[in-house]
């Protein structure tokens, strides 16, 4: 290895054990948000089916217009790319 390219494993001691542990905290804390987000979206759909919705259908819904706007989102890229090409 080159004398400035730093090899696996540079960080040594407490600066390390610092920043680990700093990453770990964070990780750790986006997983607890990530979890109390799907908790709280169960508690939607429950209050949907409550009230008479088919959860399951507006679930499929929702993945179709997910879907179909990516496909948008490619397909008007396309065109502006061959927009462009006519232009040239």
């Amino acid at each position: 290895m080159s004398e400035g390219t730093p090899s696996i494993g540079h960080n040594s001691g407490a600066v390390a054990t610092e920043e680990l542990r700093s990453y770990q905290q964070r990780i750790e804390r986006l997983e607890e948000e990530a979890k109390s987000v799907r908790d709280d979206m169960k508690e939607v759909y429950a209050e949907m089916k409550a009230r008479g919705f088919d959860v399951k259908a507006f679930k499929e819904a929702r993945r179709r217009q997910k879907q179909e706007s990516d496909f948008q989102a490619v397909v008007e890229l396309y065109e502006e790319h061959l927009l462009s090409e006519m232009l040239a």
